[in-house]
């Protein structure tokens, strides 16, 4: 049948299990939250057991396996050894407790629940590998597939918490519960569900501050002023932002909170510090990483905030200060840098690229950067982007006709799905 490969061929593969079965899964041309149905289970334990080294023994998995005619040989009966520098295999393995936790809680499973333990440090750690492994993927792919498995776990989270934890293990698990609410609101408003994204965000300052943890509380009212930058609430946003603390914060962390306030005075017009707070936060970024003596895990570190990440938001000032031309200047250089690992961003940059076009006059240039935001957004649900050009589409309109490149990018428009 082509070139695709049969079951034969995947089982004697050298891919780990998890591969495997996703090499099978697209063979089959199945998404997952098809082979999910198929299976009789959610799509975010389909997610999960692709990422794994090894079977798991799980029903489930068995009858993930029969869906696909695929027989592996049987899980070990002890899980693997680490890899390398005792990463990846950890973090699989957790991963896929995680995804059968989720399944039975978020089911309310009474057989299932036996596949919970009693909350401890285990399950704290399982909580935490799985949203890092889902943030990974998340910046790889886009947020569309990765919604409804946030949610299932942030209800996990509440219900764990409506059951008494106490003493030192109800502050841990408000602290991971408070970034898997910041994820979940992320994750809506990249794409382009502002509204949601501020009550999952409002969520985590919440928890973190019932938490007692004031750096994750400082990153996540930064996280907030973002989104109401996003929503042009510009007066509410520089309110979010001033009252964060810096104190003890890492450099990364200050950068972000610098130029959420960069945003805000710009998009009320007052360009210059605006321009200033950018300058201090690409010094912040030049500067010695700030080491977490603090004793909290996983500390966010928004170690995403680099130069290119930076030239993202100064060409976004320069635009809404009326400085077009230095916009598309820095947007491109930023381009140039922007690290793969972050591929559904790209729809942002370009986004961005092609409101500066429109407001420096090229239409051209602005359709051709808005169709490349077009694409990308379509394949990873990125949905952020196709608000930040809003704008722009009466302007391009008025052009429409003498233009092949914004014929096609109006053409383009008509396929793309709805936001959520």
């Amino acid at each position: 049948m082509g070139n695709k490969p049969d079951s034969s061929d995947v089982a004697r593969s050298a891919l780990p299990w998890g591969k495997t079965l996703q090499a099978r899964r697209l063979a089959a041309e199945l998404t997952t939250k098809e082979l999910a149905k198929r299976a009789g289970c959610d799509p975010a334990f389909v997610v999960w057991l692709e990422m794994l080294p090894v079977r798991p023994a799980s029903g489930l998995a068995d009858r993930v396996e029969a869906v696909l005619d695929l027989h592996l040989d049987p899980p070990p009966e002890t899980p693997p050894g680490p890899g390398p520098e005792g990463l990846i295999s950890r973090r699989a393995f957790t991963g896929s407790l995680s995804a059968m936790i989720y399944y039975a809680a978020s089911r309310g499973d009474i057989a299932g629940a036996a596949l919970r333990p009693r909350l401890g440090r285990e399950m704290i750690d399982d909580l935490d590998a799985a949203r890092l492994a889902l943030v990974a993927r998340e910046r790889a792919f886009g947020p569309a597939e990765l919604i409804a498995s946030a949610a299932g776990y942030l209800s996990l989270i509440r219900r764990l918490l409506r059951e008494g934890a106490h003493g030192s293990m109800s502050r841990e698990l408000l602290r991971t519960g408070a970034q898997w609410a910041d994820f979940a609101g992320w994750l809506h408003q990249s794409a382009g569900a502002p509204a949601v994204a501020a009550s999952y965000e409002d969520l985590a300052v919440t928890w973190a501050r019932v938490g007692g943890n004031a750096q994750l509380e400082a990153y996540f009212l930064g996280r907030r002023s973002q989104i109401a930058v996003d929503a042009d609430d510009r007066p509410f946003a520089l309110s979010l932002a001033r009252t964060t603390i810096e104190d003890g914060l890492p450099p990364t962390m200050k950068a972000f909170l610098l130029q959420q306030r960069a945003h805000a005075y710009s998009g009320m017009g007052v360009r210059k510090i605006g321009l200033r707070l950018l300058d201090e936060a690409d010094e912040l970024v030049d500067g010695p990483r700030a080491q977490d003596h603090s004793g909290e895990r996983n500390l966010i570190k928004a170690d995403y905030v680099t130069h290119a990440y930076l030239a993202l938001q100064r060409g976004k000032v320069l635009t809404d200060t009326g400085r077009p031309q230095a916009a598309i200047e820095v947007l491109e250089a930023g381009m140039r840098k922007w690290p793969r690992d972050f591929y559904h961003e790209g729809s942002l940059v370009s986004a961005r690229l092609a409101v500066a076009h429109a407001a420096a006059g090229d239409m051209e240039e602005s359709a051709r950067a808005a169709l490349r935001a077009v694409r990308i957004a379509k394949e990873t649900g990125a949905g952020r982007a196709m608000g930040e050009m809003a704008p722009i589409i009466p302007v391009l309109r008025a052009h429409r006709r003498k233009s092949r490149t914004i014929d096609e990018f109006f053409r383009s428009l008509n396929n793309v799905p709805p936001t959520i």
